[in-house]
Order: structure tokens, then C-alpha cells, then sequence
């Protein structure tokens, strides 16, 4: 999971990089000029790519870095506010590229898809009830409990409709060996 996490926090930098190097370019061929509909030069240096002083690509890089930091130390409850925070701001974005400038940044797609799967990986884990496993953590450990009880019930020795409470302790991982 923390690596996940940390392999796209990097990408979402490196990204965000790429965005502020064409924040400052002034001259020289722009990677990213592809037609009349992409073209990351327009997108990077119009008002919009500036929050007050800052540059908002310089402010990706911190979002992600934070997010790497956070995922690093698997802080995760903590990770979650910068993320909503990075996919509202990176779909605001897109809204001005699509319906204001008309143009579209590859970088700034690339952000997007970056920061929704980072929302999508982080929203596995359950926020609502702290004191539960998330929705896939209690699939897997399902599924390695129920390999458990087959080995137990096909052993012959057990009798499932006999046990009753057994069942309880076979799904919360009590049961580590069988005679």
C-alpha cells in the first residue's frame, strides 16, 4: 500500500515539475505543444496557473510531497484531507482548461489521473468506523480465513453445523493449527 502510494505522490512531482518548467519556459520547443486543443505553454502561463504569488504547479509539488510524506510515515487517516483537497483543486483546473481557456495541459490531465487514483487508493480505507478494517482488507482477510476453514472442515474432523461459535474464531484468525 505505502508503496503505491509513494510511487504515485513521485509521479504526481515529477509531473507537477514538468507543468512548472513550462511555467517559466520563455523560449525553445515546448514538449507539450501538440495542437490547437493541447498545448501546456498556454495553460501554464495564463492567469489562472498562479495562486496569488505562486505558481500552481509549485503548489502540486507540495500537495504531493506532503502526500508522499504522509503515505511514507502511513499516516493514512491524515492523507485524506490533502487528497479531497488535491482532486478538488486539480477538477477546478480542469474546468478552467475546458471551459474558459479551451485548451487542455497534458501535465495537468496526467495531475488529475495521478491525484484520482491516489483518491481511489486511499479511499480503501474506512473512515467512517476507525475500529473496523476497510471493505478490501476484510476480503482479504476473508479469503485467507476462508482457505482456513476448508482445510478444517474437509479434514472431516469438524462437523460445521455442530460448531456453532468455531466459525467466529475461524473468520478472526484464532485458530492457527489443527490436530
Amino acid at each position: 500500500m505505502k508503496y503505491v502510494l509513494l510511487l504515485l505522490c513521485t509521479l504526481g512531482i515529477v509531473v507537477s515539475s514538468l507543468a512548472l518548467r513550462e511555467h517559466y519556459r520563455t523560449e525553445g520547443f515546448a514538449p507539450c505543444d501538440i495542437n490547437e486543443k493541447w498545448d501546456c505553454g498556454i495553460v501554464n502561463q495564463s492567469p489562472y496557473a498562479m495562486v496569488g504569488k505562486v505558481p500552481v504547479a509549485a503548489i502540486g509539488i507540495a500537495g504531493y510531497l506532503l502526500m508522499g510524506v504522509l503515505a511514507f510515515r502511513r499516516a493514512y487517516r491524515l492523507l485524506l484531507a490533502p487528497v479531497l483537497i488535491g482532486l478538488g483543486f486539480s477538477l477546478y483546473l480542469a474546468h478552467i482548461e475546458k471551459d474558459i481557456l479551451g485548451v487542455w495541459c497534458v501535465y495537468c490531465v496526467i495531475s488529475l489521473g495521478t491525484i484520482s487514483l491516489l483518491t481511489l487508493w486511499r479511499s480503501d480505507f474506512d473512515v467512517v468506523r476507525p475500529d473496523q478494517p476497510s471493505a478490501w482488507a476484510s476480503a482479504r482477510r476473508h479469503y485467507l480465513s476462508r482457505q482456513e476453514h476448508d482445510v478444517l472442515f474437509s479434514a472431516g474432523n469438524i462437523d460445521p453445523l455442530e460448531c456453532g461459535a468455531l466459525s467466529d474464531f475461524v473468520f478472526s484468525g484464532k485458530i492457527e493449527t489443527v490436530d
